[in-house]
């Protein structure tokens, strides 16, 4: 390497969000490092200029005005129009706030170099920035990616935005079409919708890489905001300027009047004019870079981060990226790229959060694990608060340690922060139980999830070490131990083999109800010593509930079933339990929830059983 003036430890190309991590680290510690970017608005990247932060600027205004409009309900009154400039000079205010610790002079006065302009390899370790030339030991491609345009016929008549133009509006346009159904495209829409905009979205298919029931909640959400969908439809082409041609895979046509379009179909990676070849640096089929699983491309001196290394395009993979290569850069022993830890959310309202490991890699790489699913029915905060519609979903270990999971609710991004700590860390749910929630926070949320784990440990054999264990701290000496013990274990052989046997000495009792309950194929009892004999032995299925009268979701779920019982197959008898009540029947089938329900196949063994009040859920399970 040729050492003068112009030669840096490190060069990093382009000052967004994983660039800045690395140039500021490594200028920290006592390296020399060359900072490049084309000018100095763009120094902060498309977080700052185009994406997370004007977005998240834009939705905090829009949720303002839908809580106003919200109040009306307390006799608040609402009236006037929205002032479409006042909300983007907000928006245009907190960038500016941002961009005072995020400029060229800011990170000259911290000892870096700065140039501005357009960056292109020279050689194997050299670039070009305005007719100067800088060698590197150590190159950084952090030149991020940009949207992808839209190109039908009839096009250029429409005004047409992306991420990077629509914070420029003046005025709301009164018809919007928003073409793709990617969380940017999501986020905007709604916020345009919840501002006053008639907005229409149209894709293939509604946030595909979300799970399906937390996207179901979210869709409810934006119809009730006056947001359209027409998925499984493409654009076609713009006519008279004002219309816009759609069209499904069967040549269906459809056709939405429209003042302005937001496209948001994908992105691009922004590697035009580097000159790769000088450096060595392969692309593949795709046209994206050619990079290992250490971000090294195939020149081993040039790394990447951020967008243009493939994957995930978040700010914060850009974070884990730079966390990687300057762990590398000083350890022995370099570490592979993991991101099992990726987390991401979508700022819509309801929010929806998502972690870790999904079930396709779970079953992938052979991980036994379950699935816990909760709502937000019997949520406090979630009732006063007005969100009960959140759902989550998690999976977990045998042992309980967090591999994935995802959540739809108001600040789910918010909620889910220690369940991504815990996946992150391979922490047990039964660690969430050592600390103190207070009362009513959000996040007791994760406490119900992880007491519906730990439920299921109460077997027999732990019952049984409970009760030793008790009776133990109330003797004083260890004779009466020892007899408490013995007189403890006759009572308890005797309570069980009571009710093991109430198969036999209850069939004897009230045989006419059998015609009542059974002549008539009745699919749905209320539990009584009888009725719950002669579902066993009909030779049907038995689903066993377990209510409360005070359970709000038990409420929902009774309800459902009885709505809907003619979708249960005609082998199937569910028979009601009041948890409150029917002790024996509680410790029979050991259990501890309510919502509790259990399977019982034809001879009277459990198949299956799980907590929750989703009746599609629960008809899965039967079939």
């Amino acid at each position: 390497m040729k050492k003068n003036s112009n030669t840096f430890d490190v060069i990093v190309i382009g000052a967004g969000s994983g660039g800045l991590n690395i140039a500021g680290f490594m200028n920290r510690v006592g390296f020399s490092v060359l900072l490049v970017d084309k000018e100095d608005r763009s120094i902060g990247g498309d977080c700052l200029n185009f994406g997370c932060v004007p977005s998240k600027a834009l939705i905090h205004v829009a949720r303002l005005v839908h809580d106003g409009r919200e109040a009306k309900k307390f006799g608040l009154t609402i009236s006037g129009a929205i002032d479409v400039k006042k909300v983007m000079e907000y928006v245009s205010k907190k960038q500016e706030t941002i961009r005072t610790h995020e400029n060229a002079d800011h990170f000259r006065k911290l000892g870096m170099t700065v140039v501005l302009g357009k960056a292109q390899f020279v050689d194997s370790e050299t670039i070009e920035v305005a007719g100067k030339q800088y060698c590197g030991k150590k190159i950084i491609l952090a030149t991020g990616s940009r949207p992808r345009q839209l190109s039908i016929p009839g096009i250029e008549l429409m005004k047409v935005f992306t991420n990077e133009t629509i914070f420029s509006l003046n005025t709301l346009p009164e018809r919007l079409v928003v073409i793709g159904a990617g969380p940017i495209g999501i986020e905007l829409g709604q916020s345009l919708a919840l501002l006053g905009t008639k907005v229409t979205v149209v894709g293939s298919g509604l946030l595909d890489k979300e799970d399906p029931e937390m996207v179901s909640v979210l869709r409810e959400r934006l119809e009730k905001d006056g947001v359209d969908f027409l998925l499984g439809y493409r654009p076609k082409a713009v006519k008279d300027g004002k219309v816009l041609v759609v069209s499904n895979e069967v040549g269906e046509t459809r056709e939405i009047l429209a003042d302005a379009l937001l496209v948001s179909i994908g992105r691009e990676l922004n590697l035009d004019g580097l000159n790769l070849e000088s450096a060595g640096i392969e692309v593949n089929d795709r046209g994206g870079l050619i990079v290992d699983s250490y971000l090294r491309t195939t020149n081993k001196g040039v790394l990447v981060c951020g967008d243009v290394a493939g994957g995930h395009m978040f700010t914060h993979a850009a974070e884990l990226h730079a966390s990687l290569i300057i762990k590398n850069f000083f350890s022995p022993i370099p570490k592979k790229l993991n991101a099992d830890a990726m987390a991401w959310v979508t700022y819509t309202s309801p929010e929806i959060a998502t972690f870790g490991l999904d079930e396709k890699t779970l079953r992938e790489r052979s991980v036994d694990y379950d699935v816990l699913k909760s709502d937000f029915l019997s949520d406090d905060r979630a009732i006063v608060d007005e969100y009960v519609q959140g759902k989550m979903k998690l999976f977990v270990s045998r042992k309980g340690i967090v591999l994935g999971g995802t959540m739809v609710a108001h600040n789910a991004g918010e909620l889910t922060q220690e369940l991504m700590f815990a996946q992150a860390n391979k922490l047990s749910l039964k660690k969430f139980l050592n600390k103190v929630y207070p009362y009513p926070t959000a996040t007791r949320i994760n406490r119900s999830i992880a007491l519906q784990f730990m439920s299921r440990k109460l077997t027999d054999q732990s019952k049984k070490l409970l009760a030793f264990l008790f009776h133990m701290k109330q003797t004083r000496t260890s004779r009466l131990l020892a007899l408490g013990v013995i007189v403890f274990g006759f009572v308890f052989v005797l309570y069980t083999a009571s009710i093991e046997q109430d198969d036999v000495t209850l069939s004897a009792v009230r045989p006419d109800l059998k015609n009542q309950v059974f002549a008539n194929h009745l699919q749905y009892v209320d539990y009584s010593p009888e009725s719950y004999v002669f579902a066993k032995q009909s030779g049907r299925v038995v689903l066993f509930f377990a209510a409360t009268t005070w359970c709000s979701n038990c409420v929902v779920l009774d309800q459902e079933i009885r709505e809907r019982l003619n979708e249960l197959p005609q082998d199937v008898i569910v028979v009601k339990v009041d948890f409150d009540k029917d002790r024996e029947m509680k410790i029979k089938h050991k259990v501890t929830l309510q919502t509790t329900l259990i399977l019982l196949g034809s001879e009277g063994k459990e198949v299956k059983r799980w907590i929750g009040t989703d009746f599609n859920q629960l008809l899965d399970n039967i079939r």
